[in-house]
């Protein structure tokens, strides 16, 4: 694992195509480790990353990760459909605070785009039981 992580560094602070995947890759390696902020400086100190959905949504992580809800909450607003991370995470905090429309709207979304995937028609369906249990 570490001789694995000492290459990724190499790549990582090249300037190859593969550095910000190197970089990506480093980052979500430290956010398991639980070094939130060791992750973030390996996002930002690659802007291409940085600046990218899946470099978005490693920022998301790691604020989810230091308790920092409300950037969390803004980074996937922005990222929105962008992102089926971003979607997921709105589905569920819309679902949890009881605004069934939104949770409906994202579900929808993702069981659209991953047809494949049957948890998302059975959300939807867990969806329409909640809400027709606050409005009968």
């Amino acid at each position: 694992m570490d001789r694995g992580l000492a290459v990724l560094h190499t790549l990582a602070a090249g300037t190859s195509p593969h550095a910000s995947r190197a970089s990506w890759t480093l980052a979500l390696a430290e956010l398991d480790r639980g070094n939130s902020a060791k992750a973030r400086q390996l996002t930002l100190a690659a802007p291409t990353l940085a600046a990218s959905v899946p470099g978005r949504e490693i920022l998301a992580r790691i604020a989810l990760a230091e308790g920092t809800r409300a950037e969390t909450l803004r980074i996937y607003q922005e990222l929105g459909e962008q992102s089926a991370d971003a979607m997921i995470f709105l589905s569920k905090e819309a679902f949890a605070a009881g605004d069934f429309d939104q949770a409906w709207k994202w579900t929808a979304k993702l069981a659209q785009r991953f047809p494949e995937q049957p948890a998302f028609r059975r959300n939807l369906l867990a969806i329409d039981s909640a809400a027709k249990l606050k409005n009968p």
